[in-house]
């Protein structure tokens, strides 16, 4: 009889899940016992911030075997754990001191990738960084109006500073890329409100990320409509499911009408 902790972190779809996630080596030391003893043993080894999402990707694996029993639908290792990260995220947003809920709030929370208007695309961005071999991975996917993808697209480069620096270096070959997609009218989103402050001139700096800013700011020039706005995880998720590739692949790929069996895993058991 299959237990609870075999199907959250030790049988094989489970394995795979964790093993996308940073906490692979702590789940193979202490996934061989029952599951409070797992949460106790985890809350006592990481710290708190750790510790929600390890439980949010018991809850999301959960969810996952559940629907691969009785829907017959599977998702890929790393959305599933995009899509534990998304939760948290909107988590700590809505709990966030000092703050009180709202109907806005609770919307957020559920808050799923909408389309641009007609005659527009929405160029979603985000990046993954390898903090030990001090690398960053960037990577896009272009919609348009009807959901259709226009084009996705993988890079990696040199971690240069910061996390604002590599989310800024994302919004910038977002650009790049629809400008050599001969794009007029373009809506970036990215997860980060900080970098999306900076590209919009309601944040500066004097460090290096200033003229990344300029760059992109100059790029702007090439469009006859733009905006860049912050969005939720939680509608960021097949960027960020993506960019998890970048690291895989250590190239710059760019996908247009063709896409590899993994990208369109991606598209197809992701409905945002």
């Amino acid at each position: 009889m299959e237990t609870t902790a075999h199907a959250l972190m030790e049988c094989k779809s489970a394995r795979a899940v964790w093993k996308t996630t940073k906490f692979a080596a702590d789940i193979g030391n202490i996934a061989h016992q029952d599951i409070l003893s797992f949460v106790l043993e985890a809350v006592r080894r990481m710290g708190k911030n750790d510790v929600d999402l390890v439980i949010a990707l018991c809850w999301i694996i959960w969810s996952a075997r559940n629907h691969v029993l009785f829907r017959g639908k599977r998702d890929e290792p790393c959305i599933i754990a995009a899509k534990a990260e998304a939760i948290v995220d909107s988590f700590k947003r809505i709990q966030a001191p000092g703050r009180i809920l709202t109907a806005g709030d609770q919307m957020t929370a559920r808050a799923s990738w909408s389309p641009p208007p007609s005659g527009w695309v929405k160029i979603n961005v985000d990046v993954a960084i390898n903090l030990e071999e001090h690398r960053v991975g960037l990577g896009i996917i272009i919609r348009d109006a009807n959901k259709d993808v226009i084009a996705a697209a993988v890079t990696s480069t040199k971690l240069h500073s910061d996390v604002t620096f590599a989310e800024a270096e994302a919004i910038k070959w977002g650009l790049s890329v629809a400008v050599e997609k001969g794009l007029a009218r373009v809506i970036v989103e990215s997860d980060s409100q900080e970098a999306v402050d900076f590209v919009n001139n309601r944040k500066s700096s004097r460090t290096e990320i200033q003229w990344l800013v300029a760059e992109t700011q100059s790029s702007l020039r090439d469009f006859s409509a733009w905006k860049i706005q912050q969005t939720p995880r939680s509608c960021n998720v097949i960027a960020h499911s993506i960019v998890k590739l970048t690291l895989e692949k250590c190239k710059t790929v760019v996908w247009v009408d063709s896409y590899p069996s993994e990208v369109m895993e991606l598209f197809n058991s992701l409905n945002e």
